[in-house]
C-alpha cells in the first residue's frame, strides 16, 4: 500500500526546493506531484520490475531521437535484455 501522506510531503519537498521565492503554482504543484506517485510506485517493485520498466522507458524514448543516430542496434540490445529479463 502507497503511504499517501509520505507521497505528498515528498511533493511538498522537491516543490519548495525547487519553487523558493516564487508564488504558489498549482500546474507546477501538481507536476512534482505525480513525480512524487511515479517514484513511490517505481520504489514498490522489485528490482527485475523495476529494470525492465527503464528499459521500456528507454525504448519509447528512441523514437524522438534524430535521424542523425541509428536507432536500431540500441533498440535491439534493448529488446533482447528485456526477453532476457523475461525468461
Amino acid at each position: 500500500m502507497l503511504n499517501r501522506s509520505a507521497i505528498l510531503k515528498d511533493a511538498w519537498t522537491v516543490y519548495r526546493r525547487l519553487q523558493s521565492g516564487r508564488p504558489f503554482n498549482r500546474k507546477t504543484f501538481g507536476f512534482y506531484l505525480a513525480c512524487a506517485w511515479d517514484r513511490a510506485k517505481t520504489a514498490m517493485l522489485s528490482p527485475v520490475d523495476r529494470r525492465r520498466q527503464q528499459i521500456e522507458r528507454e525504448i519509447e524514448g528512441l523514437r524522438y531521437k534524430s535521424f542523425r543516430y541509428d536507432i536500431g542496434r540500441r533498440e535491439g540490445a534493448l529488446r533482447a535484455e528485456l526477453r532476457a529479463l523475461a525468461a
